[in-house]
């Protein structure tokens, strides 16, 4: 029932001739989206067997496949009018490790878009580290893990090392994006653990569920180990959606007024993440704490970041600088 509260599959107020074709709308953009996903999946069973002949060519026509259809998803939100503005320091093609907070599915279009505007030549394939998973295009099994997992999941070593090798070994830029909160921030669920909070004494926020560590841990370990030389640096990425809540999927797709988005990026250098488990839930609480203060100020009505806002002032995006969807705001 949430996932389909996420998409935004349930019925809402007194049907009018505006929201009936706006749903119309939304209905067929998700339904081309799934045709798309279930057909990718019956094609990836045989590529399987093909990629013992001719590995590079089915690598790079699923890597091709998977760039379209992030491609058709950011169209049909350009469609929609949605607008996104980039802030924070400049963004590259190269291989990184992301991490971001949860406010809905459409983050998963926002981050897509994201890599697209790091370079007009060449675009980083995004990997979705979630729920057991490393994937590209949704899939029913990804699905199915949602359902059967909780927050607290968690790969052993063996399973870690098997799940990144593929990309830790490819020779095209890769992004592994992590979401640390798991699930996606609502009224109820920030409620619910805020209470969890108080009764073990974790820190409050006020725009963010407090972080899991297993994800970070594995993605963070991995890239520094298999892919020494391929990941050099975290993104740390902030969405923030000022309307009054963040949009389903199917608004994202289909709303009555325009969408606008910010996003701001932060780097760091992945050779100054700890190592240790330990020392990178100490890491990762102190920048979610730092990314609670920065949803305060992006709030409704919130046009430009706050002056104390830029860490660094030198690879400060130009804020005047906005675009929809097909547009870079990076300049």
């Amino acid at each position: 029932m949430e996932l389909i509260s996420h998409i935004g599959l349930l019925p809402g107020p007194a049907p009018s001739a505006g929201r009936v074709l706006r749903k119309i709308g939304a209905f067929f953009s998700l339904a081309l989206l799934f045709a798309f996903a279930i057909a990718n999946q019956i094609f990836s069973f045989w590529c399987h067997f093909a990629a013992i002949a001719w590995p590079r060519r089915i690598s790079k026509l699923q890597r091709t496949i998977s760039q379209f259809f992030w491609a058709v998803a950011i169209a049909l939100a350009q469609y929609n009018k949605v607008e996104i503005r980039i802030t924070g320091e400049r963004i590259t093609a190269d291989s990184a490790v992301i991490i971001s907070n949860h406010q809905s599915l459409a983050d998963h279009i926002v981050l897509a878009h994201l890599a697209q505007s790091a370079s007009i030549n060449y675009v980083p394939r995004v990997n979705f580290f979630t729920w057991f998973s490393l994937w590209n295009i949704p899939s029913i099994r990804l699905m199915l893990n949602m359902i059967a997992c909780d927050e607290n999941w968690e790969l052993t070593k063996s399973m870690a090392l098997a799940l990144f090798k593929k990309i830790s070994l490819s020779d095209i830029p890769e992004w592994i994006v992590v979401f640390p909160e798991v699930n996606i921030w609502t009224p109820t669920s920030a409620y619910l653990q805020r209470l969890q909070s108080l009764k073990y004494y974790l820190p409050q926020f006020d725009h963010l569920l407090y972080p899991r560590f297993s994800a970070i841990n594995s993605a963070v370990s991995m890239a520094k180990t298999t892919g020494r030389h391929k990941f050099l640096n975290v993104y740390d990425v902030t969405i923030s959606y000022p309307q009054a809540s963040a949009p389903t999927l199917a608004r994202f797709f289909c709303s009555a007024e325009p969408i606008r988005v910010f996003v701001h990026v932060r780097i760091s250098p992945i050779s100054s993440i700890p190592s240790k488990r330990s020392k990178i839930e100490a890491w990762l609480e102190r920048r979610w704490l730092e990314k609670d203060k920065r949803l305060a100020r992006m709030r409704p009505g919130y046009n430009k970041f706050d002056t104390d806002d830029t860490h660094d002032t030198n690879n400060l995006n130009d804020l005047s600088k906005t675009g929809n969807l097909s547009g870079n705001a990076n300049g």
